[in-house]
């Protein structure tokens, strides 16, 4: 039989997912002693805690329970460990945090710039994609990485402005409120004029630049609304990620 009820032999769901968290710790025993989760061998388990604990939660209950947190990616078939200490690997980590902070990074970039091993990096990105912290997305044939929630609209404008040279030009477009032409670019920037044209194309596309004609000259601007409205989506969500660890250290403590 399935590990969970069909829909139609499903009971109130309210009172029942109030014992999510209690679950939680008891899966956390179980997986604390070198096993891994499996949805129809751990009920055996729980049911025994349960009535340990003098809750009444028949059978069905207890895979409805299951059935949420499985649904909200708080456990995965096959792990050792739940969606909650995921980043407590110090590897996986600083990976979820280099990946908030660096936008559209591609996997060799990633290496270099945190100095891990490529097998280990692997594993820890995978374990990031499965708890759904973090997403992929093909830019230029190339996995790029992005935290989770980061509106997926933005992926190829944020791929490129956190690179090193966008960013030196998109910089140098901010200083600059009465434009700036390309040569003049080429020129303070030390880049070729050929390069400077690629990537000014390459904004161009993505509307983060305008361009306009005075006096017989091509200037660029920035596009600062459009600029700004993508770096507040970011701050925004860095902002809630730390709110958030500050709440699990806080908790950490307060369990201690």
């Amino acid at each position: 039989p399935p590990p969970f009820p069909e829909k139609e032999e499903r009971p109130s769901l309210a009172p029942i997912l109030a014992y999510e968290d209690r679950t939680l710790e008891f899966i956390q025993e179980y997986l604390e002693q070198n096993r891994q989760f499996n949805a129809k061998k751990i009920i055996p388990y729980l049911s025994s805690r349960f009535a340990k604990s003098s809750i009444n939660i028949n059978l069905n209950g207890i895979k409805e329970i299951l059935r949420s947190l499985v649904e909200k990616n708080i456990l995965i078939e096959g792990s050792t460990f739940v969606k909650e200490d995921v980043l407590l690997n110090e590897n996986r980590s600083e990976i979820y945090d280099f990946i908030i902070k660096n936008p559209g990074i591609h996997f060799s970039k990633l290496l270099r710039e945190l100095d891990l091993p490529n097998a280990v990096a692997r594993w820890h990105l995978n374990i990031l994609l499965k708890y759904e912290f973090i997403r992929t997305t093909k830019i230029d044939n190339r996995e790029a990485y992005f935290e989770k929630y980061i509106n997926p609209e933005y992926d190829k404008v944020l791929h490129l402005i956190f690179r090193e040279k966008y960013q030196s030009i998109i910089e140098h477009l901010r200083e600059n409120d009465y434009g700036i032409s390309k040569t003049q670019l080429s020129r303070e920037l030390g880049m070729h004029l050929n390069t400077i044209t690629k990537y000014l194309n390459k904004l161009e596309e993505l509307e983060l630049i305008t361009l306009e004609k005075i006096s017989k000259k091509i200037l660029f601007f920035l596009n600062k609304e459009y600029y700004l409205e993508i770096k507040e989506e970011i701050e925004h969500r860095i902002e809630k990620i730390d709110e958030n660890h500050i709440i699990d250290n806080n908790d950490n403590k307060f369990d201690n």
